[in-house]
């Protein structure tokens, strides 16, 4: 797994999402209709509290924006579960406040996670320091 500051992230993931570039330098390339469908982005949200998660799906590629307290971690995990999501390819913790990131360490452990997005600014919590050890 791969530790990461959160930068772009999302635009990285929608990008993947559409299977067409951001900038083309093509101009007909866009213009140009076609009958293709494009994949569907799924968001769900959850409220855990003080903070919500944010789960993005396109295909099979999954991505989760913040977790919520330490004790949020089953309420995040069924969430996933129900909707049969077993991997991640992206984890961002958008700052290491608890409130934020208190069960990210427990889904990094039993989630496998491809790219851990995470503020580079340690704020000397516990949840932080547990966070990046699992990503280890």
């Amino acid at each position: 797994m791969k530790i990461f500051s959160p930068s772009l992230t999302l635009i990285f993931f929608c990008s993947s999402c559409t299977g067409n570039d951001l900038v083309s330098d093509d101009i007909t390339a866009n213009t140009e209709q076609t009958n293709e469908a494009l994949p569907i982005l799924r968001i769900v949200v959850g409220d855990v509290g003080k903070a919500d998660f944010i789960v993005l799906s396109c295909e099979e590629e999954h991505m989760i924006i913040d977790c919520g307290y330490k004790k949020s971690y089953d309420y995040v995990e069924s969430v996933l579960n129900d909707h049969k999501i077993t991997k991640l390819k992206y984890a961002v913790g958008t700052h290491p406040d608890k409130d934020h990131i208190g069960a990210m360490a427990k889904l990094v452990k039993n989630f496998s996670v491809g790219e851990l997005y995470i503020s580079p600014y340690n704020n000397g919590s516990g949840e932080y320091k547990k966070m990046a050890e699992g990503a280890e």
